[in-house]
C-alpha cells in the first residue's frame, strides 16, 4: 500500500544529480518490548548531512544492492513510486542475521552492516553476541533537504523491521554516527512527527534537536500500518 506524504520539493538550495539508496532500521528488542532504537545524528567527515536529527539507524548503500535484497525476499514486489510516496510491503517471513550462518541473505547483509557501521555492534555480531530476524517493513522515495549542506537528494529509502534477539546490551551509549541512543514509544514517536517536536519523544533531548527526516516519517508510517492490521 501506499501513503502520500510532504516532500522536500519545496525547500530551498540546490537538487543534487542522481538518485541516493538509504536503508533504514525500525529495531526491536525483547528488552525493550514496544519501542523502537533511535539515535541523534551526529555530523562525521564521511557523512555531513543531517546533524542534530532524531534518526532510526541509517545507511547509504547501492542501489543494486538494495533491490537484489528486495528481490530475494519478495520477487517482483519491487514498486514504482511516484515523489512523496511510502509502499508498504506486504507481511513477509522473516530472515535470521548475526549469530554464526554458513549462509546470510541480502537482508541479512544489509542489517549485520548498518549495526556494525552506525550502531557500534561490530564485535558483538564478529563474537556471535548478536542475532535476530529481519523482514521487509516500506519503499518510500522522496526528495530530502538538509539545514546544513543546504542541498536536497532525491533519496529511494529501504525500511527493514530487525528484531534484535540479542546484543541490545552491547549497544553504546553513542558512537562517531550518533551522538546519543535511546529506546521510543511509537506512538510520542507519531505524536513527535506530527508536531515537528523531538522533545515529545524524550523531553530530555537537547532543544535543538529536529525531527522531519524520511526515515522517521518511513517507519510512522509503518508502525501505524502495524496498529491497523
Amino acid at each position: 500500500m501506499a501513503h502520500g506524504g510532504d516532500t522536500g520539493a519545496e525547500a530551498d538550495g540546490t537538487v543534487m544529480d542522481g538518485k541516493t539508496n538509504v536503508v533504514s532500521l525500525v529495531v526491536r528488542t525483547p528488552e525493550h518490548p514496544g519501542k523502537l532504537l533511535m539515535g541523534v545524528r551526529a555530523p562525521t567527515p564521511t557523512s555531513r548531512r543531517h546533524p542534530h536529527v532524531l534518526s532510526t539507524p541509517t545507511m547509504r548503500v547501492p542501489a543494486e544492492i538494495l533491490a537484489a535484497a528486495v528481490a530475494a525476499q519478495a520477487p517482483g514486489s519491487m514498486p514504482a513510486l511516484s515523489l512523496g510516496h511510502i509502499h508498504t510491503f506486504r507481511p513477509s517471513h522473516s530472515v535470521p542475521f548475526g549469530g554464526a550462518q554458513r549462509q546470510t541473505s541480502g537482508l541479512a547483509f544489509l542489517v549485520e552492516s548498518v549495526l556494525a557501521k552506525k550502531v557500534g555492534l561490530s564485535n558483538a555480531l564478529v563474537e556471535g553476541n548478536a542475532f535476530g530476524s529481519v523482514a521487509l517493513g516500506s519503499l518510500a522515495l522522496d526528495l530530502v533537504p538538509d539545514a546544513a549542506t543546504k542541498e536536497s537528494e532525491l533519496t529511494e529509502m529501504l525500511t527493514l523491521v530487525a528484531t534484535l534477539d540479542a546484543g541490545s546490551d552491547q549497544i553504546p551509549s553513542s558512537t562517531l554516527s550518533y551522538g546519543q541512543f535511546m529506546w521510543a514509544d511509537p506512538a510520542q514517536l507519531q505524536d513527535a512527527l506530527a508536531h515537528n517536536d523531538a522533545l515529545r519523544v524524550d523531553p530530555n533531548l537537547d532543544l535543538m534537536i529536529c525531527i522531519h527526516g524520511l526515515c522517521v516519517k518511513s517507519a510512522a508510517t509503518l508502525l501505524a500500518s502495524d496498529v491497523a492490521a
